[in-house]
């Protein structure tokens, strides 16, 4: 038993290692890109909260804040995924990197309410433009082969640096106090200085990208810049059903998670330090869980794998929200982050396949679109719930949402055979 046990494991290993030796110049540039930006956004996602708290704002400002990043994304989406295309997916990542760095400095640099709008603004654009371009290029880049692997290594590489990047970012703040003698109920400085840092380490991804090849020739005519809102309007059909329970769950994830370092630093009084090892824990499950997802995928079919992760992932969310020690809340938290989160690099790849070439870029700026929709509007709601009632009510209804998000895949696509939408 032991011995066949170790036998497909050997096998997958070797499986794995095989496609990853298949990744291009493009797609290996691209991946140390994703590591170094996601060693600064890992430390900048940890310490906004607890910095704009500092700062004087309120728990409704957090979810403003919050509001800005995705509202702006959802505004910007489509624009964005038209200039993809005139620009060329290179020029695209490098404008992502710089508006990305431009908005953490601009938070670190100006402490007013505005600074902080503006820069999560500029935050915004620059995630819209990750999300817009990321998976058409991973396509370009790839082989149907090794496809469902780059898309999974990408998200298991940026996991990872958000490991190292939370891990960082719970400590620095400490050191910083303590290198200067400052406690942090004092002072922002200590916060000022550890998400400097971080923006330095999201501008220095910038430079894997100048080396890229640009293999997208870029759309420069009226009719060759609208081409692609033709081929996905005669695919509207499928853009409808790949986007419905992105929709629900976009709207489920904004009630909770842009608010989850305030909730465990305030039910659990754990520490900044404490926060970033748990997230940086959080970081590392979804990165296990990225890399073991190609071969269930293989398995199962990519969309079933979504169904089945997701699934099992909401009585994880309920633990975490209501447990009544911090230990037992962690492991739901863990499990949550890595069940629910798992599948999406295969879902990604799966809407890829499904749409013309010509149409990727939009098809994905659409779904940026639309998660962004529910994350800009739920927040809002969200901060003003936590004030007056608690968070109990917001893991609620994003257990409610994504139950009918995940029953969705049944009839849109699991019906239709293994995984497979032909339109």
């Amino acid at each position: 038993m032991s011995a066949r046990f170790s036998e497909v494991v050997r096998d997958a290993a070797i499986g794995y290692l095989a496609r990853i030796s298949g990744f291009n110049k493009n797609a290996r540039l691209y991946l140390l890109s994703a590591a170094i930006a996601g060693v600064g956004t890992g430390v900048f996602r940890l310490l906004f909260n607890p910095y704009a708290l500092a700062l004087g704002f309120s728990k409704a400002n957090l979810g403003e804040f919050a509001s800005a990043v995705n509202m702006t994304a959802l505004v910007v989406s489509l624009p964005l995924g038209l200039l993809a295309d005139v620009l060329g997916r290179k020029r695209a990542l490098i404008l992502r990197s710089a508006s990305l760095g431009l908005g953490v400095s601009l938070i670190v640099f100006f402490h007013t309410y505005f600074a902080l709008l503006a820069g999560n603004v500029l935050v915004g654009v620059g995630l819209s433009l990750l999300r817009v371009v990321q998976s058409p290029f991973l396509a370009e880049n790839s082989t149907s082969t090794n496809r469902p692997y780059l898309f999974s290594l990408t998200s298991a590489t940026r996991m990872a640096a958000m490991f190292v990047g939370n891990l960082i970012g719970g400590a620095l703040p400490h050191f910083f106090g303590a290198h200067f003698g400052i406690a942090l109920s004092q002072s922002v400085r200590p916060y000022v200085y550890s998400i400097g840092l971080a923006a330095l380490a999201i501008w220095a991804s910038v430079f894997p990208l100048f080396a890229l090849a640009d293999k997208t020739p870029h759309r420069h005519s009226k009719a060759e810049i609208l081409a692609p809102i033709a081929h996905m309007v005669k695919q509207r059909g499928v853009v409808a059903k790949v986007a419905a329970p992105y929709l629900l769950i976009s709207f489920g994830a904004g009630l909770f998670m842009p608010f989850m370092n305030v909730f465990y630093m305030q039910k659990f009084h754990l520490s900044t330090a404490e926060v970033g090892t748990l997230f940086a824990l959080g970081s590392l499950m979804m990165g296990v869980g990225f890399f073991i997802a190609p071969p269930l995928a293989d398995k199962l079919g990519k969309v079933r794998l979504v169904a089945l992760s997701q699934g099992l992932s909401i009585p994880f969310l309920a633990l975490m929200g209501f447990a009544p020690w911090y230990w037992l809340s962690a492991l739901g938290y863990l499990v949550r982050l890595l069940l629910m989160n798992m599948s999406n690099p295969q879902y990604n790849a799966f809407v890829m396949e499904q749409v013309s070439e010509e149409s990727r870029a939009l098809t994905s700026s659409t779904l940026s679109m639309i998660w962004n929709f529910g994350r800009a509007i739920s927040p809002l709601a969200a901060g003003y719930i936590w004030e007056k009632f608690g968070f109990s009510p917001l893991f609620v209804g994003a257990a409610v949402l994504y139950s009918f998000a995940v029953a969705l895949y049944v009839p849109f696509f699991l019906l239709k055979g293994k995984g497979k939408l032909t339109g």
